[in-house]
């Protein structure tokens, strides 16, 4: 007698195979997961800060790297600019052709721009033709001074004639003076006193000459 059981049928014994499911996880490995994931959300939540620091940095640095630029390049104009204003390079056509006449020297044994003007200006003849006109000119020579004439003699000053008495008047009150003036009296008097008595004189009419 065949025990085999029909196709699609239930093994011998009459018992259905018992199915294989995934096991179940500690719950400590659920825990341990868990808080890599929040420490990696953690982490990732500050890189982004920390990259969106970088970026505000790296902007700020591109602006400080543009300004030094741009004030490196002022400062290179103006000390051009200087140097050729102290040897005389004063319109704009020539200061254009002593930089390219400066430009165009051999690299090696270049003079500095300042010493190179120089020379030009002391001997003009070694700049192009075309840059002459806009040298200063050299100096001109200097004049001998002419000699000198003795001053003539000054005439002698004659002596100041003496001054009347002022006609002044006398303010206020006169002085008293004890008894009718005298001719000593009025010798003695300075310009000031006799302006003083003039009035008393000219009223006592007579001056005593005793």
């Amino acid at each position: 007698m065949s025990h085999e059981s029909p196709p699609g049928g239930a093994p011998p014994g009459g018992q259905p195979p018992a199915q294989q499911g995934p096991a179940p996880i500690p719950y400590a490995r659920f825990a341990e997961v868990n808080t890599a994931l929040n420490e990696a959300k953690a982490k990732h939540a500050a890189t982004l800060h920390e990259l969106d620091g970088a970026r505000a940095r790296l902007a700020t640095v591109d602006a400080l790297t543009q300004q030094v630029d741009e004030l490196t390049a002022a400062k290179v104009g103006l000390e051009l600019d200087r140097t050729m204003m102290q040897n005389g390079i004063m319109s704009d056509d020539g200061r254009a052709l002593a930089q390219w006449e400066y430009g165009r020297l051999p690299e090696a044994g270049r003079p500095a721009l300042g010493d190179w003007l120089q020379t030009l200006r002391a001997d003009p003849t070694k700049a192009a033709a075309h840059m002459r006109p806009y040298l200063p000119k050299p100096p001109a020579a200097p004049v001998a001074p002419a000699a000198a004439v003795p001053p003539a003699a000054a005439a002698p000053t004659p002596p100041a004639a003496a001054l009347p008495p002022a006609n002044n008047g006398a303010a206020g009150q006169t002085p008293a003076h004890a008894g009718p003036y005298t001719a000593a009296d009025l010798k003695g008097m300075s310009n000031e006193d006799y302006a003083k008595h003039r009035k008393a004189i000219l009223a006592q009419g007579t001056v005593k000459l005793g």
